[in-house]
């Protein structure tokens, strides 16, 4: 069973296509990360400057570690520079009726 995670970007209208190319190169390495089980990117129909993680990783624990990773390499805060407002993320548990 995975945790899913959502992170919903709102990007500065200037970088979206700089912004997409970064994108490819870390997810790259997400999906490498251990714990992940995917990384999908959505974008919205009737904007492209929203954009959507969806991750499903083995525990919340691997994907604060992973976030940690990224937080000391310098990566979170040139990732965060590309948005127009800080992102949301939300967890979400297997509820299945």
């Amino acid at each position: 069973m995975t945790n899913p995670v959502t992170v919903t970007l709102r990007l500065s209208a200037k970088d979206g296509p700089v912004f997409i190319q970064h994108l490819a190169e870390v997810l790259a390495v997400t999906r490498q990360a251990k714990g992940c089980r995917h990384s999908n990117t959505y974008v919205s129909p009737d904007d492209n400057r929203e954009v959507m993680l969806v991750q499903g990783w083995d525990s919340l624990a691997q994907q604060q570690a992973y976030i940690g990773w990224r937080d000391s390499t310098g990566d979170l805060k040139q990732f965060i520079d590309f948005l127009a407002k800080p992102p949301v993320v939300e967890v979400f548990e297997l509820f299945d009726a």
